[in-house]
């Protein structure tokens, strides 16, 4: 039976009822998600979660919104999310594939062309954000006049959908600002990709047009905060704006990513920038976190959090770092490893204690990133091979049903009998100080499970130096 068939068909009924009882100020969003990864779909606003919906038997949901005016919202499902624009009484059917998310991602029903305009801008955003990284071997007036060129390409597709199409004020806000952030984000790109840390000083030899989008950006829009071009623009926007206090005195000091004085500068601007406080706490929260990931020195991470505490209201974020910096504090060298419960995929309870019984390199991965799985298990392989005397342990990441890293791992035949999952997923990250932006990293122990390194790749040129040294 064709089930997307099926449901969009029953989808579209409902949505005739509803229609037809004059709830204007409705808006529907319902879908179906090929290949879930987990059992419900988030509905969110503002950076909160408005609604959980649980998937049925087919993998389908359905949400009522009250709507009174244009809203631009994200849904989410997994680590995976994208942004939806509703305008009261539309009724919008989404299809998705989360093995490949954006690019299967298909809309139907009242309020679906706006948002296949939308995702197709995006995956057009996606493409120009490779591209920039590679045409900042430009000069400077050249790689302005390109950037230019794309923006006028992308209007003229707005302009023209907009004028064959009744469509809003309100959406042809969020449509130019998508285009609009994805030109100042190549702009804000540049400057890193072409100077590079050691001469990155010389950015202020730029011309004055480089930069002439940061005097017309209106930094607390209502619908920015749900706006994915705006969140990804304003992460080159402050590490570039925080570089003229590193280069006050000497424009010739080589960049450091990891100076103090630096990342609270980019602190300080966010909160002179920004007022509207989620999108204000979210960049705070994101700013210290990037930095405390990086860092390996507590006092500096404790300076850092420090800062962010005076800047940033949101008593979840506060907690969540705060907490982070102790983690890592207790992954330090010397320390003993961390305890908590693992799973098998017999489902039985391991403890590491017994466990671990001669050195060791605990490893982490998530099927959400298959290049990094394949990659990671391909190099594990390869080590065990060199160093028979050391034992290698993989931990799964993720916190969806256990049958789905299972099948990844016997998909590609990667043998069972070394990994393991967290027991209780929350206290499991917390208590290594993990989250999908660091599983590159990797934890080196003793016989004694004494911790020997925390921070480093497998992937990196001193692997094979430290497991001579287990």
């Amino acid at each position: 039976m064709n089930f997307k068939f099926l449901y969009s068909s029953i989808f579209c009924l409902i949505i005739i009822g509803c229609n037809s009882s004059k709830e204007k100020k409705l808006s529907f969003f319902g879908g179906t998600i090929q290949n879930a990864v987990d059992d419900k779909v988030l509905l969110l606003k503002n950076g909160e979660i408005l609604d959980s919906i649980s998937l049925d038997e087919n993998a389908s949901f359905l949400i009522t919104i009250p709507n009174e005016n244009s809203n631009l919202f994200i849904f989410k499902h997994g680590i995976e999310h994208q942004q939806v624009f509703l305008e009261p009484g539309d009724s919008i059917n989404v299809f998705v594939n989360t093995k490949d998310f954006d690019e299967s991602l298909t809309y139907h029903g009242k309020g679906a062309r706006k948002n296949n305009f939308l995702i197709r801008s995006f995956l057009k955003n996606e493409k120009d954000e490779l591209k920039s990284y590679n045409d900042c071997r430009l000069s400077p007036e050249t790689y302005h006049n390109l950037i230019q060129e794309r923006h006028k390409l992308r209007m003229d597709e707005l302009n023209h959908f907009t004028s064959n199409k009744s469509t809003s004020d309100a959406f042809y806000d969020i449509a130019k600002a998508d285009i609009d952030f994805n030109s100042y984000r190549s702009y804000e790109v540049y400057p890193f990709g072409h100077f590079g840390y050691a001469e990155l000083g010389k950015y202020k030899s730029l011309p004055d047009a480089f930069f002439a989008h940061r005097n017309t950006i209106n930094f607390n829009a209502p619908f920015l905060n749900d706006h994915i071009g705006y969140n990804r623009f304003l992460f080159f926007y402050f590490n570039n704006l925080a570089l003229d206090n590193f280069y006050k005195k000497d424009v010739s000091r080589k960049f450091d990513k990891n100076c103090v004085d630096y990342n609270k500068t980019k602190l300080d601007l966010i909160d002179k920038y920004i007022d509207k406080k989620s999108i204000k706490n979210h960049n705070l929260k994101y700013a210290a976190r990037e930095f405390i990931y990086t860092s390996k020195n507590y006092n500096d991470n404790k300076s850092i959090l420090n800062h962010f505490k005076e800047k940033c209201n949101n008593e979840d974020y506060v907690a969540d770092l705060t907490s982070l910096v102790e983690r890592l504090e207790n992954l330090k060298p010397g320390n003993k490893l961390p305890l908590t419960d693992f799973v098998d995929y017999s489902n039985h309870t391991v403890d590491f204690n017994s466990r671990i019984l001669r050195p060791s390199v605990i490893y982490f991965w998530s099927y959400h990133y298959t290049e990094h799985f394949i990659e990671i298990h391909n190099k594990i392989n390869l080590l065990s091979k060199q160093y028979p005397d050391v034992d290698f342990i993989g931990i799964n990441i993720n916190n969806e049903p256990m049958i789905n890293s299972r099948q990844q791992l016997e998909a590609y035949q990667f043998p069972l009998n070394t990994e393991f999952r967290f027991k209780n997923f929350k206290e499991g990250v917390k208590t290594y100080g993990l989250s999908y932006y660091s599983v590159s990293r990797c934890i080196l122990v003793d016989d004694n499970m004494n911790i020997i390194n925390s921070e480093i790749s497998v992937f990196s040129n001193k692997i094979d130096k430290h497991l001579k040294k287990l």
